[in-house]
């Protein structure tokens, strides 16, 4: 099974200093390919492939020394990646292809030579060398490493994400199922009535991001002081987002250890926040993330994650005898209803978690 173990590294000056040229000239071949299959194609109608492209970037060495200053592997990794963007985009699965920016993500994977010492706590990174990590990760189980990312946040922190293949040991069988129900006032809601809570993580912080921004904003552009303001509004955008993760992590990995089977509604996030009015909320509570870990951690650990029809009406239908309330029908203000058919009385929340506990089943 391939896991990927995210850790923070502490790099010394040289080292950062060479993880930095290394951002920027993976980043310049990945422009300069994309720039050069471009005009190629354009004017005579020729397509680059990986192995011309390979080609290329040698000749291109002999030229311009400084490229061999950095580890060859991450620049065969990015000349990959654009190989594939241009595959995903003529198989409609992504658009066409961006040149990258120096104020975008700075990131680079290389497939060398990597070593990890679990003992001393430290991993060699090719053309690098050993690296201090700290973490409490247990790399229990770990086989082989495939492959390692580096990373540099905003805030200026570096870490580094190994892709390994590990034996992950499946949790017990509970032989119990339930159905998740996913909402703004509670962030998740089961069938038997437990409820999450929404912590609201960066809605409850718009004071202080505000402040922040607002004393970016008087600092002089480019200033020493300009970059510490900049610095720190990062790491409170960092710990948000850390925040956020932590939680949705607790909740995901609780619902595969105590469930089977775990039933979950397809959201269509990106045309939500597009024509809903709670945009801000929708970006904040993070579903897509939820359910995305919920479907790798039930492969990871034996488990079922059945998702319903995105237009499967749950909060409509009664879970009892199945009578249609159309007065539900975009009118999230009805907290709780009673079936004029059957008689009786629900709450719309765990009535809709029941009724995608039932549906999911079916499916499975």
């Amino acid at each position: 099974m391939n896991k990927s173990f995210k850790v923070k590294i502490y790099p010394n000056q040289e080292q950062q200093i060479l993880i930095d040229k290394t951002f920027g000239q993976v980043r310049y071949i990945y422009n300069f390919m994309l720039n050069l299959k471009q005009k190629l194609y354009n004017y005579y109608g020729i397509l680059l492939n990986y192995n011309n492209m390979s080609k290329i970037l040698t000749e291109l060495k002999k030229h311009k020394i400084w490229l061999c200053e950095v580890d060859k592997c991450s620049l065969q990794t990015s000349i990959k990646d654009l190989d594939q963007a241009y595959k995903n985009f003529y198989n409609g699965i992504a658009g066409f292809p961006n040149f990258k920016s120096k104020r975008g993500k700075n990131s680079y994977r290389t497939v060398g030579r990597i070593n990890l010492d679990q003992d001393n706590k430290k991993i060699r990174i090719p053309k690098v060398g050993w690296i201090k990590f700290r973490d409490k990760i247990n790399f229990s189980g770990l086989t082989k490493i495939n492959n390692i990312t580096i990373t540099k946040t905003s805030s200026g922190k570096y870490f580094a994400s190994i892709s390994a293949d590990v034996n992950i040991k499946a949790f017990a069988k509970t032989k119990k199922s339930c159905g998740v129900d996913l909402g703004l006032k509670n962030f998740c809601i089961l069938n038997d009535g437990t409820k999450f809570e929404n912590p609201r993580f960066f809605v409850n912080n718009q004071q202080r991001i505000k402040l922040l921004q607002q004393s970016l904003s008087r600092k002089i552009k480019d200033s020493k002081n300009y970059l510490k303001a900049k610095i720190k509004l990062a790491k409170f955008h960092e710990y948000i987002a850390n925040c956020r993760k932590d939680y949705l992590h607790k909740i995901s990995i609780q619902l595969v250890k105590e469930y089977d089977i775990i039933c979950t509604e397809t959201l269509q996030v990106k045309e939500m926040l597009m024509e809903n009015d709670n945009a801000k909320d929708i970006s904040d509570v993070s579903w897509y993330e939820f359910v995305r870990q919920l479907e790798y951690k039930c492969l990871w650990y034996d488990k079922v994650l059945s998702k319903i029809d995105t237009f499967y009406p749950s909060s409509q239908l009664c879970s009892n005898c199945g009578y249609r309330n159309y007065a539900l029908r975009g009118n999230t203000s009805i907290r709780e209803w009673t079936c004029p058919e059957c008689g009786k009385h629900h709450d719309r929340d765990i009535n809709a978690a029941t009724n995608i506990l039932n549906k999911g089943l079916s499916l499975i």
